[in-house]
């Protein structure tokens, strides 16, 4: 009959078992340990302290399972991967060994990752980081395309190999374009002046440790050039200088206008004004009438020589006082007044006077008359300079009849049709 015997054990391993009977040869066996069903997982980085992984790097992960007794063992594990976030393949170290490789397009921030196991599903977070700087980026902040003689302003950035901006001091950047002079405005700030007006100028940034960075510009043609800036500013300043221009020749055209208009104020003489003779107010003298002009074809009236006014005395004004007789009826007219051969010898307050001149030769008369030309108006005859004739007390301002003529005397004048 023989003996039963258990052996438990919890820990994992090779266990040696020596079997010694009392009365026999003692044997040996040898007993291998193995985990049990896994109740728990850990993923953790191989090579590294922390769950951390720079763009453009990789990070190398071991799954350890353990089983009830604590006992830990590497294992594999089924991957659930979201789309852009990166790829996980088996490691060289065996079972549970594994890397990762995040994606260009993946986001910098915390990484949430899945696997499968027989207690559900378990997740774990990698952190992505900006990798270490491998480029310099070219960023304009209102594009890459303008007219000559504008500019463009743009910024110059440190990226990693996918393309994440990371900090990284610039020092003796060298930053130059062929369409024009480029202007440093802060440490990753500059300016460019568009002088040449092309297709794919290029814009070239210079660092050591860094592959040359290249962009390419593209500048129209503008008026002169761009001198006075782009086309609308060139149509701008061209429709200013216009009519300033425009506004200068009409103030110099007014001033000229108004100056001869005083100057030929300035030449009209004023008109004399002398005693009127007593005849003037008896009867006019027998002058002769200015032949009617059409007012469309302008002549000058000539006025004929008219015999020498009579002037008037105290005897005639006697003789207006004291009653008249008509011979052949004997029928005693009315007598004048004092007051009516007072008016006669004075004038009315209004009338315009006459010159009293000394008589002057008939011929002299024509000559200096032919030079007068008479326009009807409202008024009355005006001359062709402006001069509107006065009428003489018994005549309508503006109708026919008796007018103060230029050359002192009066003149009789028939309105025009």
């Amino acid at each position: 009959h023989g003996s039963n015997y258990i052996f438990l054990q919890n820990k994992t391993g090779i266990w040696d078992l020596t079997i010694s009977p009392e009365d026999g040869v003692p044997s040996r066996y040898t007993v291998e340990v193995e985990p049990g069903p896994a109740v728990s997982w850990q993923v953790s980085p191989s090579s590294v302290s922390t769950m951390r992984v720079a763009s453009g790097d990789a990070i190398d992960l071991l799954v350890v399972a353990s089983d009830v007794g604590g006992n830990f063992f590497t294992t594999d594990v089924e991957w659930n991967l979201e789309y852009g976030v990166g790829s996980i393949k088996n490691g060289s170290s065996g079972n549970g060994s594994y890397i990762f490789t995040p994606s260009k397009s993946a986001i910098l921030g915390t990484i949430p990752i899945a696997f499968n196991t027989s207690y559900g599903v378990q997740f774990i977070s990698i952190e992505l980081v900006a990798g270490p700087a491998a480029q310099i980026q070219i960023i304009f902040n209102d594009g890459s395309e303008g007219s000559q003689g504008q500019s463009l302003d743009f910024e110059i950035i440190a990226q990693d190999s996918n393309g994440n901006p990371v900090d990284f001091e610039f020092s003796e950047v060298d930053v130059s374009c062929t369409c024009g002079e480029v202007i440093s405005l802060d440490t990753r700030e500059y300016r460019v002046e568009l002088e040449f007006e092309g297709t794919r100028h290029s814009l070239s940034v210079r660092q050591d440790g860094f592959p040359v960075s290249v962009v390419y510009v593209d500048v129209s043609a503008t008026m002169f050039g761009g001198m006075l800036g782009n086309n609308k500013q060139v149509i701008s300043i061209g429709i200013v200088v216009l009519g300033g221009t425009l506004l200068f020749i009409a103030l110099a055209i007014f001033k000229r206008s108004k100056k001869a208009e005083g100057d030929e104020f300035e030449e009209i003489p004023p008109i004399p004004r002398f005693a009127p003779p007593v005849s003037a107010f008896t009867q006019p003298p027998p002058l002769a009438t200015v032949q009617p002009v059409p007012v469309g074809v302008v002549s000058p009236h000539v006025v004929q020589a008219t015999a020498p006014p009579v002037v008037a005395t105290l005897g005639n004004a006697m003789d207006l006082l004291s009653p008249t007789v008509d011979s052949t009826s004997g029928i005693e007219t009315e007598p004048a007044s004092l007051s009516n051969a007072m008016d006669l010898l004075g004038g009315a307050d209004e009338a315009v006077l006459e010159p009293i001149i000394e008589e002057e030769s008939q011929e002299e008369i024509k000559e200096e008359v032919k030079e007068v030309e008479l326009i009807a108006s409202e008024s009355g005859p005006m001359t062709t300079s402006g001069v509107v004739l006065r009428a003489l007390p018994g005549t309508v301002a503006g109708e026919g009849g008796w007018y103060h003529g230029i050359d002192g005397k009066p003149l009789h004048w028939e309105k025009p049709q």
